[in-house]
């Protein structure tokens, strides 16, 4: 992200799910949806042996990979189907280069990690969910933000003020004025 971009000051730890509900690659997907259902939750991290992130199931990969091929969830193991690889971001990323990534990558999650180590997942309904807090924020910076000090250049057209044809036409609150307009108006104040 470059310096001139906004960020919010928000980080992704805190609005991160955690802890993160996990199964191993050699599970099934069986396992994995009867988890799923039960925690209510659209998607779960695939860990190795060392717990460490190697890919994510969602819904939309049982669906795509296991039943619309008409496999059996209990004969399918999750690292068959799950996808990888992740996109992951440290908990101290901004939630706007969070979104960023998930837009780019076109994914709804994104997995937290710390040291290689698991430490949450962060969604786009994570993100949703704060848009009254981020509304406050850009309302503020708005506020906060300088008057730009510069004059633009010159534009060539009608004269706000005498209608008349200008080469060298300058903004002057709100109007469009030429050299001679300019001149009387500010003698006139």
């Amino acid at each position: 992200m470059s310096s001139n971009e906004a960020q919010t000051g928000i980080t992704v730890r805190e609005i991160m799910s955690s802890p993160v509900v996990t199964v191993k690659e050699t599970d099934s997907v069986e396992t994995a949806s009867i988890l799923m259902k039960n925690r209510k939750i659209g998607s779960i991290v695939i860990v190795d042996d060392t717990n460490r992130p190697t890919g994510m199931l969602t819904e939309r990969d049982i669906v795509i990979r296991v039943a619309a091929l008409n496999l059996l969830p209990s004969d399918v193991q999750v690292s068959q189907v799950m996808s990888s690889p992740l996109i992951i971001v440290p908990p101290e990323t901004d939630i706007t280069i969070a979104a960023k990534k998930m837009s780019n990558s076109s994914i709804r999650r994104l997995v937290v990690t710390e040291k290689g180590l698991l430490v949450g997942i962060v969604s786009s309904k994570d993100l949703i969910s704060i848009t009254p807090e981020l509304t406050e924020i850009i309302a503020h910076q708005v506020r906060l933000a300088p008057e730009p000090d510069e004059e633009l250049p010159p534009v060539a057209g009608y004269c706000d003020h005498c209608n008349q044809w200008s080469e060298e036409l300058n903004e002057v609150e709100g109007n469009y004025l030429c050299e001679e307009c300019r001149v009387e108006l500010s003698t006139e104040q």
